[in-house]
């Protein structure tokens, strides 16, 4: 089975050569929608910050190794559901995966039309996976 250790390897080129990675990823989400900003209204960014971090990362790993990262992905649903304290509907996940794709691409120096294809890839099947769990 596939590992995307690429994937890992340029989420990790991502964070080092631009240490404002995360805060770039959600000044394009915000700007992607105009729900976004209400919806992160309350949020506690220095936690938020290392929430997205290890999510991302759990993502990537879920698509390569299901079993060892399920239950991250389950408990990250759970937040996203229609019942959790963070609801995500369905359709607004794609405005997730572009900003992060647009962030990675402007971030990895290493980057190209493959590396992106593979970054979506690895995210399809923990976002299948949340919107499934709405």
């Amino acid at each position: 089975m596939d590992q995307f250790g690429d994937v890992q390897q340029s989420f990790g080129r991502c964070l080092r050569e631009n240490p404002d990675f995360v805060a770039d990823f959600y000044q394009r989400l915000l700007a992607s929608n105009e729900r976004f900003p209400a919806m992160f209204a309350h949020t506690d960014w220095p936690k938020q910050n290392k929430l997205i971090r290890r999510g991302i990362s759990m993502v990537i790993t879920y698509a390569g190794s299901p079993g060892v990262a399920r239950r991250q992905i389950e408990d990250i649903a759970k937040v996203h559901s229609r019942k959790g304290h963070a609801p995500v509907e369905p359709h607004m996940y794609d405005h997730w995966i572009e900003s992060l794709l647009l962030t990675v691409q402007n971030s990895d120096p290493r980057y190209d039309t493959t590396l992106g294809k593979r970054w979506r890839e690895a995210l399809i099947p923990a976002i299948d996976f949340m919107r499934g769990s709405y």
